[in-house]
């Protein structure tokens, strides 16, 4: 949906006093229509303020806007995310519900979108005129705009950016680049392969002399700025992010959301294909944050009591009570003894796959019983177990 096919019908202004009361009455909501980046923490088109207001939830007019659906994904499975971005925080018709944003657009995006659900209790405030506590996703340099990439490949100065090489990769699970790679690319990226850092099928992180080798094939040192994204699904991505983050990079950053986002906001695409540049010498010893990825060993000792952690499963529901492996080429079902699951559909990435809402996480995962100030262990499946 475009914003200039929406119906703007008025919305009575409220000021910061009723932003206040409404924050701690169960019967309004305040809601953050920017776009998910601003509400993350990043600084955009002239925002002044940092972050969202403290106790304020998000529905984002770029979701509603967006025109890209992820290819691996259907037209049903992607319309079901706006309704359960609704549902899980609990944004419902009988509240009264305050829009907010800066731009005295976004707000009435999204103000459309709820009316056709059958909202009408719906307000604007201007986030300009907030001057009191905001909140931001903790490290959200992790996660950057397609904005900053586009000034870090034109050389600008940048929050989180030192001015020194960096590497653009566009990640796929397989061996070579998809298609529209070579149609068109974030300018400068390279392709590399999930098969180039894990081995299939149980898809285990390589061993640390592969990964060292890994690294030199595409010119990464540890001093080296590595930006990542993948073509509409962005799980690949991730997991790269966490192999170069136990490797020892020290700066790794994911485009937040996907290659769909450049396209977007209408910046140039390269066509054809960019060439591996090797380096020597990773730098330092490999792992340089032993902590980020578990080896099976120590799971081992977790659940004996020897080491402190807790193991929480990623896995739908059906993998975990054992009705399926999810992969054809794992026989055995079930799930590790002593996990907590914690994943539901729709939570962890928005609508237009970027990333999720981290407050809503936390309390999901307070729910599910997993203690914050333990040792949190993430794991999904592959049968490596």
């Amino acid at each position: 949906m475009k914003s200039d096919e929406i119906e703007k019908i008025p919305l009575q202004q409220v000021d910061t006093e009723l932003v206040r009361y409404a924050l701690q009455d169960a019967s309004w909501m305040v809601i953050d229509t920017r776009d998910p980046d601003t509400f993350n923490g990043w600084c955009l088109g002239g925002e002044k303020v940092k972050g969202h207001i403290a106790g304020a939830t998000d529905y984002s007019a770029q979701w509603i806007r967006f025109p890209y659906i992820n290819p691996w994904t259907t037209e049903e499975e992607y319309r079901s995310r706006f309704e359960d971005a609704l549902k899980y925080r609990d944004i419902t018709p009988n509240k009264k519900i305050i829009l907010y944003d800066t731009n005295e657009n976004d707000a009435y995006v999204v103000a459309d979108f709820l009316r056709k659900k059958g909202f009408q209790n719906l307000y604007y405030y201007n986030f300009s005129e907030w001057s009191e506590e905001t909140k931001w996703l903790p490290d959200y340099e992790m996660f950057v705009p397609v904005q900053w990439v586009k000034d870090v490949i034109d050389g600008k100065k940048v929050e989180f950016y030192d001015g020194g090489p960096y590497k653009i990769f566009e990640v796929s699970e397989t061996d070579e680049p998809y298609p529209e790679f070579f149609e068109g690319h974030i300018p400068g990226s390279v392709h590399v392969s999930v098969n180039e850092f894990q081995t299939a099928p149980e898809w285990c992180t390589n061993s640390d002399e592969k990964l060292e080798k890994f690294a030199c094939n595409n010119g990464i040192t540890v001093d080296t700025t590595v930006i990542i994204y993948a073509l509409g699904y962005t799980g690949a991505s991730h997991v790269l992010a966490a192999v170069l983050r136990y490797m020892g990079v020290k700066h790794v950053h994911c485009i937040n959301g996907s290659s769909y986002h450049w396209q977007y906001h209408g910046y140039e695409m390269e066509k054809g294909d960019n060439p591996k540049q090797r380096v020597e010498s990773f730098g330092t010893k490999i792992p340089g944050s032993p902590k980020e990825i578990v080896k099976i060993d120590e799971v081992k000792k977790m659940l004996q009591g020897k080491v402190p952690g807790q193991l929480v499963d990623m896995r739908s529901w059906e993998q975990y009570t054992g009705q399926t492996s999810g992969y054809s080429h794992v026989e055995k079902a079930g799930r590790i003894p002593g996990t907590k699951w914690c994943c539901r559909k729709n939570w962890y990435l928005n609508p237009d796959e970027t990333i999720g809402n981290s407050e809503e996480m936390i309390n999901h995962w307070k729910e599910c019983g997993v203690d914050l100030g333990e040792r949190i262990v993430f794991f999904c499946g592959s049968g490596a177990w």
